[in-house]
């Protein structure tokens, strides 16, 4: 025998807050669940947008059969909700890629983490240089004269000594080239001298500087300069950190590590995100804020 479903009695049920509260149990879970590494991250994507879609239709069936009864600030509150909610299921239909790309060089392609595979960029994205600052580390000058050595200073970057009529600030380490920035001061004339260049001394004077050792330095601050070529021409430039990406064309290009290979040579890590429902997740954002602001305004 058929059984009518009642809509009425339908959606009363899916708009409880019973309801609401069993699917944010399973959903609290599972997004705990997604910050470890797990074999299984595709199908709990999958779970998750399942989850936030069923609390989506919950809270919009819940505003439509209360709407008349809501007050303005309620209203704003869950319209907000169902905002960062929907921001979040349409970002869904984003990627993440990763790439990690030498100094110098480009790629056309990048690790689709929801592809699980290498895909074309349709653009190539190039890494002009890469740039790191460091904290204060100790390092172990060689002051030389006519080839032969005849000092050994100890120091931190960023101090200076004096010797002769000679003021030398150790400046920048370039750890990937063993080389250290001076700049010396000789009679009121300033000069940057390259401890790599040892071999060449000081302009009018017989002094030559090497970089003996060094502890290995913190890194304060590292980021990129980037370029987006297509068709041959660059369609965007500029750098890149890891808390400031490079903007373009809905992508966003953040700089996450920086390393080198066996030989010495310099990579960068780049992660490019796609996201559309960035601006509609702030939109909620702000109607939140401005619901929670206009309720407590009438609760005082």
């Amino acid at each position: 025998m058929l059984r009518y479903v009642n809509i009425d009695n339908l959606a009363a049920t899916l708009a409880t807050k019973k309801f609401a509260f069993i699917l944010l149990v399973p959903l609290l879970f599972a997004l705990i669940l997604s910050t470890f590494p797990v074999s299984f991250d595709h199908e709990l994507t999958t779970v998750i947008n399942i989850l936030l879609t069923l609390l989506a239709g919950n809270l919009s069936i819940c505003t439509w059969r209360n709407w008349r009864v809501l007050s303005t600030a309620v209203s704003m509150i869950h319209i907000g909700a169902l905002l960062v909610l929907g921001g979040g299921l349409w970002g869904a239909a984003g990627y993440i890629a990763t790439i990690n790309i030498y100094e110098g060089e480009g790629s056309t392609t990048a690790y689709r983490w929801d592809q699980r595979q290498d895909s074309d960029l349709g653009f190539l994205l190039k890494i002009t240089r890469i740039h790191q600052k460091f904290y204060p580390t100790t390092v172990k000058i060689g002051i030389l004269k006519n080839g032969k050595k005849i000092k050994l200073e100890q120091i931190n970057t960023g101090q200076s000594f004096t010797f002769g009529q000679n003021k030398i600030v150790v400046k920048d380490l370039d750890i990937a080239n063993n080389n250290l920035r001076l700049i010396i001061t000789t009679k009121g004339k300033r000069q940057e001298y390259y401890t790599a260049d040892s071999h060449k001394p000081l302009a009018n004077s017989a002094m030559a500087f090497v970089l003996v050792a060094y502890n290995t330095p913190a890194i304060k601050k590292a980021w990129v300069d980037l370029e987006i070529h297509k068709q041959g021409k660059i369609v965007a430039q500029g750098q890149s950190t890891v808390n400031h990406p490079l903007k373009w064309q809905g992508l966003k290009f953040y700089h996450t590590q920086t390393s080198h290979d066996e030989y010495g040579r310099p990579f960068a890590g780049i992660q490019i995100v796609n996201d559309p429902g960035i601006p509609m997740v702030y939109s909620g954002f702000f109607m939140l804020f401005m619901g929670g602001l206009l309720l407590l305004r009438k609760r005082m």
